[in-house]
């Protein structure tokens, strides 16, 4: 019998700014999980620019630990940062040296991961300890 998986420090709430965009749409939304995040970022996505291009969103994710996770999704029509999980989860998966970039060589990311003033362990700890959402693809 496998032991039980801890249980995940779950989200508060996640906070969504679009910065760039049409004046009506740079507002900031609330959201109470990662789907509900991402539901308001298809909806954005409509106006986003259509031949190419992003609108930056901000968004702040926080955790019933009171810690926080920021950072910013740029938003196409297309989406193709994926859901906001699956754009948090490769953030961390870059951080913690377990995910090289696609658009680094190897090397080039060993590079990087050396010249930063981070602890990569502290990236996965984070990670490991906190609901990033779920790993399945979410239906859009």
């Amino acid at each position: 019998m496998k032991p039980a998986r801890p249980r995940l420090i779950s989200v508060e709430h996640i906070r969504l700014t679009r910065a760039e965009g049409p004046s009506e749409d740079c507002i900031t939304r609330y959201a109470m999980t990662w789907a509900e995040a991402t539901a308001i970022l298809v909806d954005w996505s409509r106006t986003a620019p259509a031949t190419g291009g992003y609108d930056k969103c901000d968004f702040v994710t926080t955790f019933a630990d009171g810690t926080t996770c920021k950072g910013r999704y740029d938003l196409d029509r297309d989406m193709t940062d994926g859901t906001l999980d699956q754009h948090a989860r490769a953030f961390f998966g870059v951080m913690s040296a377990e995910r090289c970039p696609a658009r680094l060589t190897p090397k080039d990311y060993a590079r990087f991961l050396r010249e930063q003033d981070f602890d990569t362990t502290a990236f996965q700890a984070f990670a490991e300890a906190h609901d990033l959402g779920s790993s399945e693809p979410e239906v859009r």
